[in-house]
């Protein structure tokens, strides 16, 4: 008896310490972009200040926008005797982490009118249709040795709709992971061609930590064979990101694709300490 009990109880350890595992079936392209499509003209108030300290300052000037891209057009004055990089470090659009490749050499006591761009695909994918609130981190760094001098904290722009517009977030697709004020939403796949399919996730960070998404162990299986993938995405307390976990020399490799597998990690990015793991996700399609 004292056996049969034994076993009994190992038998529900192991099973709760089993690992779980959910399949999502999908399709190979059912996260669609419009690359080709620009969002609504706004308004933001002219000559606006957002930053005036180290002698260095930032004033707002309009929003435009091409078929690419959507710029934030700033005037950059550098007062100090150094001449200067500025890279955007984080941006924030209607709540969505986009990020940008704007960098700008600036010398000693210039002043410069640029445009900060962001892509219009990378804001269909976060169904922006109208911007309402604009925010961005500029890093400055010294341009002789590219030691860092300082940032310039959010700066924050409101636009004619900020009032009264706002952004539904589309929580559309698999759920994968709801705990801690941080919920993962799996959107399927994206592909734009015949190696390009990268896994899309929704992450809603409404907790009061800085997070990163990451793959645990640093690995994805890819039609049941393990690869190498690094991946790291910074999500700032209470905001949204879209996030496409690419691996196109893997699933070149791998051939046509038919499932993915993998396990997101979530890192606390102020102590560096895991928040969590989601269970391992894995996305099969009809291949």
């Amino acid at each position: 008896m004292k056996k049969w009990t034994l076993l009994l109880i190992c038998c529900i350890l192991l099973t709760g310490c089993a690992s779980h595992n959910q399949v999502i079936e999908t399709q190979v392209s059912d996260f669609h972009l419009d690359d080709n499509t620009q969002p609504e003209s706004v308004q933001i108030t002219s000559g606006q200040c957002l930053y005036d300290d180290n002698n260095f300052s930032v004033t707002t000037d309009c929003i435009d926008s091409d078929t690419d891209d959507t710029y934030i057009i700033l005037t950059i004055n550098n007062d100090s005797d150094s001449d200067l990089s500025v890279i955007c470090e984080n941006a924030s659009l209607n709540n969505f982490i986009i990020s940008s490749d704007f960098s700008l050499e600036i010398g000693a006591h210039s002043s410069v009118t640029t445009g900060i761009p962001f892509s219009n695909t990378l804001l269909n994918a976060c169904e922006i249709k109208q911007l309402s609130d604009i925010s961005f981190i500029l890093g400055i760094y010294d341009l002789n040795d590219y030691n860092y001098l300082f940032d310039t904290g959010w700066l924050e722009i409101q636009t004619n709709l900020s009032v009264s517009a706002g952004q539904n977030v589309n929580l559309n697709g698999t759920i994968v992971y709801d705990k801690n004020d941080i919920k993962i939403i799996s959107k399927g796949f994206y592909s734009d061609n015949e190696y390009n399919h990268s896994p899309i996730f929704l992450v809603i960070n409404e907790s009061d930590k800085n997070i990163s998404l990451n793959l645990k162990d640093g690995t994805i299986t890819i039609n049941g064979s393990d690869f190498e993938c690094s991946y790291n995405y910074s999500i700032p307390k209470h905001k949204n990101a879209i996030c496409a976990i690419s691996a196109n020399e893997n699933l070149e490799e791998s051939g046509s694709i038919s499932s993915v597998s993998l396990t997101l990690a979530l890192t606390d990015t102020d102590s560096w300490q895991i928040i969590d793991n989601t269970d391992n996700i894995t996305l099969k399609t009809n291949n």
